[in-house]
């Protein structure tokens, strides 16, 4: 068992017996703990730490007077702003529960979010009402519309809209609504790359566990300032930044957009001393060089994955970074922590005292643990109500990823006898050609160490002989030109031989999901009649331009 720094569960963790550990009394115990301090910079606008029950009563009773009832659903569709919290908070108040969509999706994947949620409420930013007004009669549940911001121009058509600020100063707060520490309190719904969105039910307990294991192992507090342009849609932004920060007594700043050219001089106007930048690291570190990249107070950058060349990120932009960690909407498995294992790029550190973890193959037995050995990541909690309580209506798909008692992440990996965890990529991003299994990422990330590429996508498609041939889209960086030849031969000095793809594809754009993952199954669907580069037909195409 390794000696080094261990991820623990902390003095906020234990704050509360497990029965009080609900988002009520966690707001209750920040405003009596940190009083007038400043808690929060939403896009420009501050809350007080003894604002946040009084915020949370009250906009309960807005939605108290729309009839919403204990466990009934609100759906969220704003970008970072005071509001968005507020809702979350004033639902918690109420006994219900929020549904945080994220403000880039539209269409039938927007219809889906809101009719499954069963939300009959939805609070909408006013410059998102035109992606509500295109769905016209598509949305089965919905009743009201509560607007935040002004509009005048929107036809909501069978819908009643309501103006935030009006309900608002009408509302009457009201008492707190008793709930369970495994009670639901948000539905998030996630992005996954295969097929609809499927609701994560996410409880009292597992958003209290995400916020003070974040903030125990990193030892935040009063003199900490968090910063992150992540949407609060996402866990990353809203459990592991802002929740944190509550508990912590840390002020947090998220402004309404995620700008990778204001990145730097936002952090350095707030005065943050840690970051989260999520999975934006790379596109921040293709930014060109600017004067504020370095005036900043930042301690720590928190992000995932690790920037391309690590130690040049830091001494470029004067800061340390934290890039172990791994979890998914689903459960925290593995806190980052305020240390990083000295080990290869694709090391995400050790598991969280709430769960077990191992690593499973294809029939579910575990494989040895010597770091190299692979299967699916599998995860069993120790404590109740850590990690979703299942899918939201979907019980098939909750069954079949806790199937033999262990929850199965999709993600492929190896684990050490030390008990670190190497991350290889999804499960479904596993390749095997010829008799050999190839991981997409390393693939991805031998491309990505080019430093004219922006962006890699590898990925299985049919071959002729059976199995897979592999297939590599790639992005550019802004006015980068580059050969498919001179890729394969860039790769051909970092890969072996059968993990070189036959098919090399330049794009101007990726198709993303909403979190910014790239949507792999639609590149597999256009097939490879578009391939810039046919290794097996000796054929190298175009030079591609970005």
């Amino acid at each position: 068992m390794s000696s080094k720094p261990r991820p623990i569960l902390g003095d906020l963790f234990h704050r509360f017996p497990l029965q009080e550990r609900t988002v009520p009394n966690l707001l209750q115990d920040a405003a009596a703990r940190f009083g007038d301090r400043i808690f929060a910079s939403l896009a420009g606008r501050e809350i007080r730490f003894s604002d946040v029950p009084l915020i949370a009563a009250r906009v309960a009773g807005v939605f108290h007077s729309l009839d919403v009832k204990s466990g009934e659903t609100v759906a969220l569709f704003m970008h970072n702003c005071p509001e968005f919290m507020g809702s979350i908070w004033g639902q918690a108040w109420n006994g219900g529960v929020a549904v945080p969509i994220n403000p880039a999706i539209r269409g039938p994947g927007l219809a889906h979010v809101i009719n499954d949620s069963d939300a009959n409420v939805i609070v909408c930013d006013a410059d998102l009402l035109h992606k509500l007004d295109e769905l016209g009669a598509a949305l089965t549940n919905l009743r009201y519309i509560i607007v935040v911001g002004t509009s005048d121009s929107i036809d909501t058509g069978r819908y009643e809209k309501l103006a935030w600020d009006s309900l608002l100063e009408a509302a009457v707060p009201i008492e707190l609504t008793q709930v369970r520490f495994d009670d639901p309190v948000m539905i998030m719904y996630t992005s996954g790359t295969t097929g609809l969105a499927k609701g994560v039910i996410v409880s009292h307990h597992q958003y209290y566990c995400s916020a003070t294991l974040c903030a125990d192992n990193q030892h935040w507090g009063p003199d900490d300032h968090l910063y992150t342009p992540l949407q609060l849609c996402h866990a990353q932004a809203h459990l592991n930044v802002v929740a944190a920060g509550l508990v912590a007594g840390s002020q947090v700043t998220l402004p309404r957009r995620f700008s990778a050219r204001n990145f730097w001089a936002e952090i350095a106007e707030s005065g943050a001393t840690h970051a989260n930048a999520g999975s934006a690291v790379n596109v921040i570190g293709n930014q060109p060089p600017s004067d504020r990249e370095q005036a900043h107070r930042l301690r720590a950058l928190l992000c995932n994955p690790p920037p391309i060349d690590i130690q040049k990120f830091q001494k470029r932009f004067n800061v340390t970074v934290f890039s172990q960690g791994y979890g998914m909407t689903e459960g925290f498995f593995v806190p980052r922590i305020a240390y990083q294992y000295d080990r290869a790029r694709n090391c995400v550190g050790l598991p969280s005292p709430l769960f077990s973890i191992d690593i499973f193959d294809e029939s579910d037995i575990p494989v040895p643990h010597d770091g190299v050995s692979v299967g699916e990541i599998v995860a069993r909690p120790l404590q109740p109500a850590v990690m979703m309580s299942g899918y939201y209506k979907n019980p098939a798909a909750t069954a079949d990823a806790f199937r033999n008692l262990w929850f199965h992440t999709g993600d492929i990996a190896a684990i050490d006898e030390e008990g670190l965890i190497y991350l290889h990529g999804r499960k479904k991003d596993s390749i095997r050609r010829r008799g050999e299994n190839i991981s997409a990422v390393e693939i991805e990330n031998a491309a990505l160490s080019h430093p004219l590429v922006s962006q890699a996508a590898a990925f299985g498609v049919p071959s002729p002989l059976g199995e897979h041939d592999v297939k590599l889209d790639l992005v550019l960086v802004e006015g980068g030109t580059l050969t498919a030849e001179e890729m394969v031969s860039h790769l051909e000095t970092m890969l072996a031989t059968f993990m070189i793809p036959r098919f090399i594809q330049f794009r101007l754009v990726m198709p993303m999901t909403p979190t910014e993952r790239i949507e792999k199954y639609k590149l597999q669907a256009e097939g490879c009649d578009a391939a810039d580069h046919d290794g097996e037909a000796g054929q190298f195409a175009r030079a591609a331009r970005h």
